[in-house]
């Protein structure tokens, strides 16, 4: 499925508007013999540029109409049987294109659930070898699975070290666009969520992946209650393990409601095992790194006691 924002979507029923009105216009102009309606098939075209199949239809539904439309008010000419032949075969046509257009992205996005999946998994093993740190890690792997959804909203909640069970915020963010996501950032940045509390305490209870289709219809998710304006309907979260326990989850938000998705849920649990491995070695390193540190550290005292005690016996 493909993923735009509102305003990505304005601007291209603006554009639909206007080929509709330009096309309409030009049928309007010419008499009924030359015009028959073929041109129609153009706004039918628009529908690659949409996200949903329902788009694809609105926009054949509105050839139809303009197509009928132009038929009763266009300036007459033509013999009349033809006239009305090409009108029937222009809805023909623009019907035909849609359904072939439906087919296309239908095998498009059958051909990318295959593929993309797989890419998205290489990519986390390159995260793996190209980072150094955990927080770079998890912030890599948010843009990633974002970029892959197409939601704009992935933040890491971790599991406190200091209480069981209770999963505290980080500031380990990726948002396409911060700003129209300040309240948001805010509420959450100053939650924490208990066993089976939240979308997070969901996650950590079950340990599968959750989705919530509205948000602001949940009873179960706190911090739509906490803000006026969350900017957020659809949310998905994933378990993040560590030697079979949940370290953090990963949350994802959508600015609009998305029905749930089985096989997009499958998909994240695994993403979920691979970036938990990711985790699992960044803290290996990051421990063998803090040891050497310690270790030099360490060695470099003892070798100044020795010079300081070597100092003191040779001096009278």
């Amino acid at each position: 499925m493909k993923f735009y924002d509102d305003k990505t979507l304005f601007k291209r029923t603006l554009l639909g508007v206007a080929v509709a009105a330009l096309i309409l216009t030009f049928d309007l102009l010419m008499p009924l013999g030359a015009a028959g309606g073929v041109p129609y098939v153009a706004l039918v075209l628009l529908g690659f540029w949409f996200p949903r199949r329902w788009h694809l239809f609105a926009l054949a539904a509105a050839a139809t109409a303009l197509t009928i439309l132009g038929y009763f008010l266009s300036p007459a000419g033509g013999v009349p049987w033809v006239v009305l032949a090409n009108r029937a075969l222009a809805l023909f046509v623009i019907w035909i294109v849609a359904f072939l257009v439906a087919q296309y992205e239908e095998m498009n996005e059958d051909l990318k659930r295959k593929t993309t999946p797989m890419e998205l998994l290489c990519r986390m093993v390159v995260i793996a070898n190209e980072t150094v740190g955990v927080t770079e890690a998890l912030r890599s792997c948010l843009e990633e699975i974002c970029a892959y959804t197409g939601w704009p909203i992935g933040h890491v909640y971790e599991l406190s070290p200091a209480t069981p069970n209770l999963l505290v915020p980080t500031t380990t963010w990726h948002l396409d666009r911060p700003e129209r996501f300040v309240d948001f950032r805010k509420v959450t940045e100053q939650t924490n969520f208990e066993l089976g509390t939240g979308l997070p305490g969901l996650v950590l209870e079950s340990k599968k992946p959750a989705w919530i289709r509205d948000v602001s219809e949940d009873k179960n998710f706190l911090r739509a209650k906490l803000t006026k304006d969350i900017k957020a309907y659809s949310g998905f979260a994933i378990p993040i393990f560590v030697r079979k326990k949940v370290v953090a989850v990963l949350e994802f938000f959508s600015t609009r409601i998305e029905e749930p998705d089985k096989e997009l849920i499958r998909i994240m649990g695994h993403i979920g095992t691979q970036v938990g491995r990711l985790v699992e070695r960044k803290q290996a390193v990051e421990s063998l790194l803090q040891s050497k540190v310690e270790a030099e550290a360490c060695s470099r005292a003892k070798t100044d006691f020795l010079a300081n005690m070597s100092h003191e016996l040779r001096t009278p």
